[in-house]
């Protein structure tokens, strides 16, 4: 592997690492959709074990209930005192694909009990930061230009970095969709330094595994590979056929894809169908009139979406979303420009098609899939035609912003277990619950901290590109 290439992934790398690490410690546990219940499989699944019930090590999974979906309920209200190890428990997951249950399980083998649980947390923050970093070292080395940083930078919502920091697949489904995304543009579109075997080996390993981590990933996959067809040339198609790795990569990933349909997804299939005749709440309507609902979510409705950033910081965040897609859509040559306005259209399509048929249903960080892709692409579009004082510019404005609505969304976070979500700002001194390692007031530093040192990462992989 290249050392330019390393040290670009390492500092990327380096970024997410630290503040995704801060929101694993500092989000209450069991502070997300179906955290206990993943967490009950993982333990099973590590071991061998695909039925429930599970033999676990006690995990108190209910107490969340005295919490969850009431904003003014604090966090202090969940006894987590673990139950006798060797518990059998149930799971509402059992019917997913095993990869993300199999990864995450890892450190119960190791650790139990509370510990054990915030570790396991850790470990799929490890996890996708390797995933996630290595696809933005990819589109990097393809194009090292500021917009390409920034087009990364926003596909990594506070959203994004809570998924990753709970045990939820939603976490591992934006790492290897990113990469599927990174490594797919650069073998359709190839240019830079990024190392070939690097990028060839890491879209056959995404796209590979990506079907076996939920029930609905066949679904996101089969869109993916449709949206980058869409941006391949017909002698390039030719030359990747004839590339014997890719080729038998393609033949493995339908393989799985039958497996996974087969065996897991056409009985969810069957099932979304038949309940959704059962409901009179489907329509175009719903779909339409919930997509503004999904853009939040996107962006940040954390806990078991009660949680919510303030309306604020909503609309700063979605402002520069919009912005960065229209200047992609206004300045990208034809076929970039066609395939990020397909892209973009299918964020919002699909989970229409889906309200269509069944509602309520589809939430927000479900679209992680095609969102971080519509990112991606734009950031690559900008690139294309960058322009150095202009992006300078766009950058002085972008990262200051883009920093302090990660903060304030992780204070918010923090706040509404601590105090309720209209609770006083002044939580990190006084408050009915702090994270069981370290006060209300350390966990605000420590993200402060954490965002400025990825701050000064990027800029570090920044200055080498202009030096370059």
């Amino acid at each position: 592997m290249k050392s330019g290439f390393a040290r670009v992934w390492l500092n990327i790398f380096l970024a997410l690492l630290p503040i995704s690490t801060v929101w694993a410690l500092a989000n209450p546990m069991f502070a997300s959709p179906d955290e206990p219940a993943h967490m009950v499989r993982a333990q099973g699944a590590i071991r061998g074990d695909f039925s429930e019930p599970y033999l676990t090590d006690g995990v108190p999974g209910d107490e969340v209930a005295c919490m969850m979906f009431d904003a003014n309920i604090t966090a202090d209200c969940m006894d987590l005192s673990w139950r006798k190890s060797s518990t059998p428990q149930g799971s509402s997951t059992d019917n997913y694909p095993p990869l993300f249950h199999l990864v995450a399980g890892v450190p119960s083998l190791f650790v139990h009990g509370l510990v054990g649980a915030y570790i396991m947390r850790v470990w799929m923050v490890l996890v996708c930061s390797l995933l996630i970093s290595l696809a933005g070292a990819i589109l990097f080395s393809r194009l090292p230009k500021r917009w390409t940083m920034i087009g990364f930078a926003l596909s990594l919502t506070p959203m994004v970095i809570f998924t990753i920091a709970t045990i939820n697949p939603s976490g591992l489904t934006v790492g290897l969709s990113s990469l599927i995304w990174a490594t797919g543009i650069s073998l359709i579109r190839p240019r830079g330094s990024a190392p070939p075997n690097v990028v060839r080996l890491a879209f056959a390993s995404s796209l590979i595994l990506f079907p076996f981590l939920r029930r609905d990933a066949l679904a996101w996959q089969v869109l993916i590979l449709g949206i980058l067809a869409c941006l391949v040339s017909r002698r390039r198609a030719l030359e990747l056929l004839r590339d014997r790795f890719i080729a038998i990569s393609l033949l493995i990933t339908a393989l799985t894809m039958s497996i996974v349909w087969f065996t897991w997804s056409s009985d969810a299939t069957e099932s979304f169908v038949s309940n959704s005749a059962a409901s009179a709440l489907g329509g175009w309507g719903a779909g339409i009139g919930s997509l503004y609902s999904y853009t939040l979510q996107l962006i940040g409705l954390f806990g078991w979406l009660d949680s919510p950033m303030t309306n604020e910081m909503w609309a700063i965040y979605s402002g520069m979303l919009f912005l960065g897609l229209f200047l992609g859509l206004s300045s990208s040559p034809s076929r970039e420009r066609q395939v990020l306005a397909l892209s973009a259209v299918m964020l919002y399509l699909a989970p229409s098609v889906i309200g269509a048929v069944r509602y309520p249903y589809v939430q927000g960080r479900y679209l992680f899939p095609i969102f971080v892709g519509v990112f991606f692409l734009v950031g690559q579009a900008n690139a294309l035609n960058e322009d150095g004082p202009t992006s300078e510019r766009f950058l002085r404005i972008f990262a200051p912003l883009f920093l302090i609505l990660h903060f304030f969304a992780f204070a918010q976070n923090l706040r509404r277990y601590a105090v309720g979500r209209t609770g006083s700002w002044n939580f990190w001194r006084e408050s009915m619950w702090h994270p069981p390692m370290m006060s209300n007031s350390v966990s605000m530093l420590l993200a402060l901290v954490s965002l400025g040192f990825g701050a000064m990462c990027i800029t570090r992989v920044l200055r080498a590109s202009t030096r370059a």
